[in-house]
């Protein structure tokens, strides 16, 4: 529950703000340490009406705030929000057209007569009403062909023989619709004027490749690109297992985990970026979820469909190489750093570009920039620190735990007695044998179990609590901390 402080504040990662269901706890906790536990702020109680409508009141204008804060962000904005933060980058959205039609109209009328845009307004079978865009004159007898528009905006559909006759029938004029009409298209939606706006930014770029990655590094949920050129006349064999074609490129993407990107949109901004006849290698390894799209161009209105426009990606999958951290601690070292150095070695891992190794120097070097220091002093001193093997897959980093053995017991909850102890921070239930990181459980087939705030875990059907006493280690003023 928030406290009457703190209903909103501004974060690494934005803004936050509570839920009204805090809100209203919150000054109904302060209410109550100004006149008693006792007083009564129930919905049934002058009291509680106004306590809630007053928490209601603070809720709109914080989301107010959230909905603004939202709309700073390209990546969130909406409505005229984006069209003016899009702007800045001189990409304005498509607006909405109209559908048009050419009409052939018969006068039969006696003498030569000349109307005026606004006398030729026409219906259709749906009561749509579409209009000329100039006057017409029509001598007797003779047969002309006038463009209408719909005066209803987006994609109107308008078969052959749709539109029948003029809104003022008493006119000697007989109407046909021998064509269907070409279908007008709606505004713009919003992801595809990100999608643009994205495409636009890459058009800058110095060379081919260099506009390829800015345009699909702008998509709202790619973190990151790696394009592998092959300018050779043979296909190369890549890390990841896959071959990449003579006079190909290999493009490999960094998705964001809370964001669905359809494939229609990246594989037509790979495609319109790539010079012609380059061509895109596929995914063939298990290190990623292999990607493709069928491009079709459209001219005119029209589907062009050309055979060999299949382009491919692949979309990354993460991996954690296990790093281990071998520190000798100071006077000054409190365990409370784990931590920090933990997760500043998993910041620094997770930050690296796709394709880029981990080396023991650069893990040196972050280990010990971790150091919090004590008046300019080191706490500690790295003794080594090293990654274990592995190839790199053209792929990324994601580390979420680390863990520093420990020792305690393990409890089944609500129960006194211990079930099994943790040593070296390895314990064994059921005969499976259990190792604890800093928010987890983790059993020997690698199966998660979480920890809640409690350091409860759920096992079997079972609940655990888990009680630690300390960080024994195996050389004295020695700790090792493991990363995965």
């Amino acid at each position: 529950m928030a406290s009457i402080n703190e209903l909103i504040k501004i974060t690494n990662g934005g803004v936050y703000i509570a839920p009204f269901t805090d809100i209203r706890s919150a000054i109904i906790e302060r209410y109550r340490t100004i006149y008693g536990s006792d007083i009564d702020l129930s919905t049934g109680s002058a009291d509680g009406v106004f306590v809630n409508d007053l928490a209601l009141i603070i809720n709109n204008i914080l989301q107010t705030v959230n909905t603004m804060y939202a709309n700073l962000d390209v990546d969130s904005a909406s409505g005229v929000y984006l069209d003016t933060l899009c702007a800045l980058s001189n990409v304005t959205r498509k607006p909405a057209t109209k559908s048009n039609v050419y009409l052939t109209l018969t006068y039969s009328g006696d003498s030569q007569i000349t109307l005026s845009a606004q006398d030729l307004v026409f219906v259709d079978k749906s009561g749509l009403e579409w209009s000329a865009q100039q006057e017409q004159t029509f001598n007797p007898g003779e047969t002309v062909s006038v463009q209408v528009f719909c005066e209803q905006e987006g994609a109107i559909q308008a078969p052959a023989g749709w539109i029948y006759q003029l809104i003022d029938a008493s006119l000697p004029i007989t109407v046909s619709q021998p064509n269907p009409a070409n279908v007008g298209n709606n505004a713009e939606m919003d992801g595809e004027l990100r999608a643009r706006r994205a495409q636009s930014s890459g058009a800058n770029g110095v060379t081919t490749l260099g506009a390829l990655t800015g345009a699909l590094l702008n998509i709202v949920g790619i973190d990151d690109v790696k394009v592998v050129n092959n300018n050779t006349g043979s296909a190369v064999s890549l890390s990841d297992g896959s071959t990449n074609a003579a006079h190909s490129v290999y493009v490999v993407l960094r998705y964001d985990d809370g964001i669905v990107i359809p494939d229609s949109t990246i594989g037509k901004i790979i495609y319109e970026k790539l010079t012609p006849g380059i061509g895109t290698s596929q995914c063939t390894a298990s290190s990623g979820t292999a990607k493709s799209y069928i491009y079709v161009a459209e001219v005119n209105d029209i589907y062009q469909n050309i055979q060999n426009q299949n382009v491919y990606w692949k979309q990354a999958v993460p991996i954690n190489p296990t790093i281990t951290l071998t520190i000798n601690v100071k006077d000054f070292f409190s365990t409370d750093e784990f931590e920090s150095i933990a997760n500043s070695l998993m910041s620094y891992a997770n930050r690296l570009p796709i394709n880029q190794a981990l080396t023991a120097n650069d893990l040196m070097v972050q280990s010990v920039y971790a150091d919090p220091t004590f008046k300019g002093q080191a706490t500690y001193t790295v003794t080594s620190v090293s990654a274990s093997s592995y190839t790199n897959n053209l792929t990324y980093y994601k580390y979420t735990r680390y863990s520093v053995p420990q020792s305690g017991s393990v409890y089944v909850d609500g129960q006194s007695s211990p079930t099994t102890t943790i040593t070296m921070g390895a314990f064994t239930l059921d005969s499976i044998d259990f190792t604890l990181f800093n928010n987890c459980v983790v059993n020997e087939y690698n199966y998660v179990y979480p920890l809640d705030s409690q350091n409860r875990f759920v096992y079997d059907n079972t609940t655990y609590k888990i009680v630690t006493t300390g960080y024994p280690q195996a050389v004295p003023t020695q700790y090792i901390i493991t990363i995965e």
